[in-house]
């Protein structure tokens, strides 16, 4: 019930897409050897993460941060100590 032709409103756009070629047995073969070869790496390489690490980790970044937080804090309100100074002695 709208008014014809006032408005003209654009299509939506459409795509026929169809893959080239698909060798699913290739698929496959890639796929095998990528687990094959995940199987084979020495778990010795890889570091070993003790129990509670991350949890010590976290609350030392906390710590960082809270010290950094409370710095920040008094160099703002030396700051504007400062700045209220020269205003009202000067």
């Amino acid at each position: 019930m709208g008014l014809p032709g006032f408005f003209k409103l654009p299509k939506h756009k459409s795509f026929n897409y169809s893959p080239r070629y698909y060798d699913e047995r290739k698929e496959e073969l890639e796929k095998l050897k990528n687990e094959s070869a995940e199987s084979r790496i020495n778990f010795s390489d890889k570091p070993i993460i003790m129990k509670g690490f991350f949890k010590e980790n976290l609350k030392n970044n906390q710590k960082k941060a809270l010290n950094k937080s409370n710095a920040r804090l008094i160099i703002i309100i030396l700051f504007l100590f400062f700045i209220l100074y020269y205003f009202f002695y000067k």
